[in-house]
């Protein structure tokens, strides 16, 4: 996965709004099972920043606002919004079946090979815009961050834990390895799945 920088960090709204966390191997390990053509899954970021929680123990909690935009119209109205408030952002790919990567974009080695943009909803980036800055990047640049979203808080704890071992030593995760994701409602290819 590509993140771009440490003020980035990757969030399953539905899986944790179900299960209360997410795993990324697991769920990564069901996509690739379902879409075995996929070379490259992309993702969507939330800009995160606003009102500055004093105290907080990591940038988890240190800003709990996100932009926040749901866009509600059809049409070609909505295609040219999406257009303007949702690029992809970061993605996940297949090593061996990318041609080339750049910042925000990664293109499939060969035909047949599938682009899966992933719904918000199943799989984010949260970007902190605000951290580092003496200003609030999420203000100025994009009219604000008031909607209120801490919903990747669950994962503080396991954040500052790694931080105190001083070490990225994975967390042993307790989150079940079934596919989760098929009992929400989008697949991996952003589809409604079949409610069987």
């Amino acid at each position: 996965a590509v993140v771009h920088s440490f003020e980035e960090y990757m969030h399953s709204e539905v899986v944790v709004g179900a299960l209360g966390r997410f795993n990324m191997r697991h769920m990564l390990e069901d996509w690739s099972q379902e879409k075995p053509q996929a070379a490259i899954f992309e993702m969507f970021q939330e800009p995160m920043g606003g009102e500055v929680k004093r105290g907080a123990r990591s940038v988890l909690s240190r800003w709990t606002h996100s932009r926040g935009i749901k866009l509600d119209m059809t049409g070609p109205e909505l295609l040219k919004m999406n257009h303007v408030h949702f690029q992809p952002f970061a993605w996940i790919v297949d090593p061996l079946n990318v041609m080339q990567t750049a910042v925000h974009f990664a293109q499939a080695r060969a035909d047949g090979q599938s682009v899966v943009v992933l719904p918000r909803e199943l799989l984010r980036v949260n970007h902190y815009l605000d951290l580092g800055s003496n200003r609030s990047r999420c203000e100025e640049e994009l009219g604000g961050c008031r909607a209120r979203d801490g919903a990747i808080v669950w994962a503080e704890d396991m954040v500052v834990d790694m931080r105190r071992r001083g070490d990225a030593e994975p967390v042993k995760d307790a989150s079940p390895p079934a596919p989760v994701y098929r009992q929400m409602p989008y697949g991996a290819d952003g589809c409604p799945l079949d409610r069987e």
